[in-house]
Formats: structure tokens, sequence, C-alpha cells
């Protein structure tokens, strides 16, 4: 065999092979690691963002949940107010008799006339039409509507007629100048 036949390699043919070898390892470096890393990357990236909305979306949901929670403690005690103002269909009683204290308290006379045949029953309550006439002298009378108005019943007056009591129609009489009558209708509303 000889040895001296073969060709020696130059200096600028190793640098040549030495360049092309380095571009092959990178290249199938890249090829093999650096590319299926770069598409797990953006993978990963997706569900994280994906995941990041879901929370979001939780996160909002919960919140919204939590805020109706705030409110509805919030509401919750006018609701009980609201539910106060309707009388209750077994306590017609007690409702009368807090008219008749209101009446005694100011020093008024009053017939009270409550009208439940013609009711009208509207979606939880029913509306029961009410007519108070009630005599005394003018301030009694407006203390009278006054503590009328700051029960804790709802009653919806309609009308109200004032008027001046002059003389009495039987026998002519003369009645006290301060006698004064007040019809009151009203609307009440029943559960």
């Amino acid at each position: 065999m000889n040895l001296n036949k073969t060709k020696k390699i130059t200096t600028q043919q190793k640098l040549i092979i030495w360049c092309m070898g380095f571009v092959i390892t990178i290249t199938t470096g890249c090829y093999f690691v650096i590319i299926p890393a770069i598409s797990s990357i953006k993978n990963i990236k997706a569900e994280i963002i994906t995941q990041k909305v879901n929370l979001e979306k939780k996160i909002l949901k919960e919140s919204g949940v939590s805020g109706l929670k705030e409110k509805i403690e919030k509401i919750e005690p006018q609701l009980n107010l609201f539910d106060q103002i309707f009388i209750n269909k077994n306590r017609e009683l007690e409702f009368i008799t807090t008219l008749e204290n209101i009446a005694n308290k100011n020093n008024v006379s009053q017939k009270i006339n409550l009208d439940p045949k013609n009711s009208q029953r509207e979606h939880n309550y029913e509306k029961i039409p009410l007519s108070i006439n009630a005599q005394g002298n003018f301030l009694t009378l407006l203390n009278y509507i006054k503590d009328l108005e700051s029960v804790a019943y709802y009653i919806n007056i309609q009308k109200l007629d004032f008027t001046k009591v002059s003389t009495n129609a039987r026998n002519q009489e003369e009645i006290p100048a301060n006698n004064y009558n007040l019809i009151i209708m009203a609307n009440t509303y029943w559960k």
C-alpha cells in the first residue's frame, strides 16, 4: 500500500469541511431540538391563554355572584319593610284598632268603612277600598292625617274632602265653629 498517493487536504479545504460540518450540526440541532421546542412553547402558550381566559370568566362569574349576594343583603331589610306595608288578612282587627288608636290619640271621632266586596286582586296582594269619615277641629284633623300617614301599613289616599260644619240640618242648632268634617277615600293593600 502506498500512502504517498493519498492526497493531502489543504488548510483551506479543512476550513470548508469544518464550516460545512458546523452548519450541518447546527441545522440538524435546529431541526430536531429547537423547532420542536418552539412548537411545544407555542402550544403551552395557547393553553396558558385559554386557562387565563377561563379563570377570568370564573372570577367575573364569582364576583357577579358575590356582588349579587351583597346587593341582596343590602336590599333584604327593605324587602322586609315592603312585606310589612301589607296588611295581613288574618289581622283585620289589628288594622282597625290601629286606626281607632290614632283617632283617640288625636281626639277625633271617626267612622271606618272597609269594603272587601269591592276588592281587586293584583299579583300577590288584594287592594281593598277604605273610607273614613272623621270629625274634629282643624288642628286635630291635621294631626290625625299626619299620624295616619305614619302607620306601618300602606294606605294610598285617593281623595281627601275637608269641610267646615256650620249648622245641624235637623234642628238648626249652631255647632261650634271649630268643628270640621274629613272624608278620606283610600286603598289598602292586603296579603
